[in-house]
């Protein structure tokens, strides 16, 4: 358990970036 959440706070800002860039491909492509 310690372990994954070490490695989720390590991926935080990569995760961060990844989810906002999903969420605009979703809003892009719900407006197209």
């Amino acid at each position: 358990m310690r372990g994954h959440a070490v490695v989720a706070g390590g991926n935080c800002l990569a995760g961060m970036l990844a989810s906002t860039k999903l969420y605009r491909r979703l809003r892009v492509s719900q407006y197209i």
